[in-house]
């Protein structure tokens, strides 16, 4: 325990600069207390005498005006502290903490503080310093009751309107769906193509355009008789249908139209017509964030490339500007790299055309993110919705062999709660559970691929194992690439449903190598190369082996990519869990500390020891990891799926209250 708890101290900024032996002192006099859900661990104006730091759970931290109201501040997590003001200063607590789900910290009280400071008398000079950067932050720590980006501009030369329509009522629609905001979407299209024709509000439709006609909507502080609710709970404000009537109003005061209906809603979402006129150029200006949707065409990839660089030169560089590109159902799809090289530096996302889908869209007036979810432009669409709103989910899968058919069980877990993933990483089997979901497989048929060679030891040899006499490797691999092809065909990354990133190892130096372009089979076979078990997989020109090697559980490669909340899996760890186990005498599923070990389970063994410590650490960097009790399963266990799926779904439903409290709190 104390080595656990040196080690969390480590990674917290109040303490991590501190000596080794500094660190091992505080670490001896932390006490460990457990709250409930909803229970409060300090009020806002009490005395405080102590420092919290949480081990697990969630808390919410919340500020009691003078007017009565309370304002939440923050929420705090495993590996976050609060208290310190009160401990250094002797400061009253600034807030109330509640716990949200059950949470565990230690606690370091005052008086061991004290005898702290006595016994490194330098570390009074190091808490200074921390004091004075808190308290110079303080006065910033509160979450903006609006999210950044506010005003959001939709803009095409290449794209259909009628679709660039679609693409906004949609894109409103899935605010609604992904984010559970307050929405208006202002529809400045043409007379054939704007949103209320499209959703089918004909009536509502006649009505405002004979209220356009009769008043000045421009010298008004109370829009609502233009604004029409959708029974999704988004609002529309078509301005399409009073700009053929009086344009020159609205050209005038579009910012003061925004300005007085901006402090009702989350998103404003303005569907912008072709030609920039006065009105458009101001909603351009205004925007946060404007997307550009574009068409794959080489004509029209090269002046979107050219409009960008205006927009950002004529709309300022504090505007966010990212490209839609609308890949067509009958032509072959540009490979993402393709798009980062010729679209760079701008951010892009692709959208893919489905014809059927949409053509129902306009027959029934229904959006599709709500009929049709999980198709792809579905898909598309509520990813970039959870970008905006910065919620997007990143999964990590650890390596751990046949461990690894745990994380179908947490896979099942995610699918049951309807926990979205934005994107998947994983190492070695963690890869391999990962890139089929992401291909599609869902976690029933992963379960059944699992189950299938439950207590069929020969089927597992059959299926892994082609030995072979060679220097490099028992096996050759190409059963087990057979395998995979089966399942995936030749699909590449950008045929996947989600986003997925595969992580091998170079032999020859090292290194991490990160697998995101090409045939997505072959990203798996050579970040399952476990070294002496297989031949080293070349691709791209590298001999490529196990990822678990150089990276088991690849959190930081998620944060790299800019998901906003971490959900790992690690399966890999030699500790077994904390809770107890009751062992009969003809229990035959518990590790025999007299048992041989063959040199397949060894190897498996000594690479998973070695990895374990790393594993530990970028489990850290994960929001919630979720840590399925299977040490008791040995690496090469394969025919012992339904335990470990068991396991994993196990897991995963006892940290789902802290994952759907992180997810809906971020909302």
């Amino acid at each position: 325990m104390l080595t656990m708890n040196e080690e969390l101290l480590r990674q917290i900024p109040l303490f991590e600069s501190l000596s080794k032996d500094a660190r091992e002192f505080i670490a001896r006099r932390l006490k460990t207390e457990t709250f409930a859900a909803g229970e409060t661990i300090v009020r806002q104006g009490d005395t405080g005498n102590s420092l919290y730091i949480i081990t697990s759970g969630i808390v919410k931290v919340t500020r009691r005006e003078k007017d009565g109201t309370s304002l939440e501040l923050a929420r705090l997590q495993s590996g976050d502290y609060f208290g310190e003001m009160s401990l250094l200063a002797g400061q009253p607590r600034s807030a109330d903490i509640t716990t949200l789900i059950d949470t565990v910290t230690l606690v370091l009280f005052k008086q061991d503080m004290d005898d702290i400071l006595q016994e490194y008398p330098s570390i009074a000079v190091h808490f200074s310093k921390v004091l004075s950067k808190r308290l110079r932050d303080t006065s910033h720590l509160q979450l903006s009751s609006k999210p950044t980006i506010s005003v959001v501009s939709i803009y095409s030369r290449s794209v259909d309107p009628l679709f660039q329509t679609v693409f906004a009522v949609n894109l409103a629609a899935s605010f609604i769906r992904e984010l559970m905001k307050r929405v208006l979407l202002i529809d400045v299209s043409s007379h054939s193509d704007d949103a209320m024709h499209i959703l089918r509000l004909t009536h509502e439709r006649t009505m405002i355009q004979q209220t356009f006609s009769q008043r000045d909507i421009s010298s008004e502080s109370d829009l609502s008789p233009y604004i029409i609710e959708h029974k999704l709970g988004f609002h529309l404000l078509a301005l399409g249908v009073g700009v053929q009537v009086r344009p020159r109003l609205l050209e005038k005061n579009i910012r003061f139209l925004l300005d007085s209906i901006q402090k009702d809603y989350d998103y404003i979402i303005i569907n912008c017509s072709k030609d920039i006129h006065k009105l458009i150029h101001t909603a351009l200006e205004e925007s946060d964030l404007i997307i550009y949707l574009t068409s794959t065409s080489d004509n029209a990839i090269q002046r979107c490339k050219k409009d960008v660089d205006l927009f950002k030169q004529g709309y300022g560089e504090t505007h966010d500007l990212m490209i839609g590109v609308l890949q067509e159902e009958q032509q072959q799809s540009i490979p993402n790299g393709i798009l980062e090289e010729t679209l760079a530096p701008h951010s892009f996302f692709s959208i893919h055309r489905n014809t059927y889908i949409i053509e129902r869209f306009l027959r029934t007036g229904r959006p599709f993110v709500y009929d049709h979810p999980k198709c792809d432009i579905s898909r598309g669409i509520q990813r970039f919705t959870r970008k905006i709103g910065g919620v997007r989910i990143g999964l990590a899968l650890s390596s751990g062999a046949a461990r690894g058919f745990a994380h179908v069980g947490v896979l099942k877990a995610i699918e049951t709660h309807d926990i979205p993933i934005d994107t998947i990483a994983g190492s070695s089997m963690g890869a391999l559970v990962g890139g089929f979901y992401a291909a599609g497989i869902n976690a029933q048929e992963l379960e059944d691929i699992v189950l299938s060679y439950q207590d069929n030891k020969r089927k597992v040899r059959r299926t892994i194992f082609d030995l072979t006499i060679s220097r490099y490797g028992l096996s050759r691999g190409h059963r087990l690439a057979k395998f995979m092809r089966h399942y995936l065909g030749e699909k590449t990354f950008d045929d996947l449903q989600i986003p997925f990133i595969a992580v091998a190892t170079d032999i020859r130096n090292g290194l991490e190598v990160i697998l995101r372009s090409g045939l997505v089979w072959q990203a798996l076979r050579a970040s399952g190369s476990v070294p002496v078990m297989f031949e080293p997989y070349y691709l791209d020109g590298r001999y490529l082996i196990d990822g678990g090697i150089s990276n088991p559980l690849p959190t930081d490669i998620l944060i790299e990519r800019g998901m906003d909340i971490i959900i790992s899996c690690t399966v890999n760890s030699i500790k077994t869990s904390s809770k107890s186990t009751v062992v009969t005498p003809s229990d035959t599923t518990q590790p025999s500390t007299h048992k041989k070990y063959g040199v397949l389970d060894a190897l498996t063994r000594s690479l998973g020891i070695m990895a374990s410590s790393n594993t530990m650490l970028k489990s850290r960097l994960a929001d919630i990891d979720i840590h399925p009790n299977v040490a008791s399963i040995d690496w090469i266990d394969f025919h012992r799926g339904k335990e470990l799926v068991y396991e994993g779904e196990l897991a995963a439903e006892e940290a789902m209250p802290a994952i759907l409290e992180l997810v809906h709190g971020r909302r």
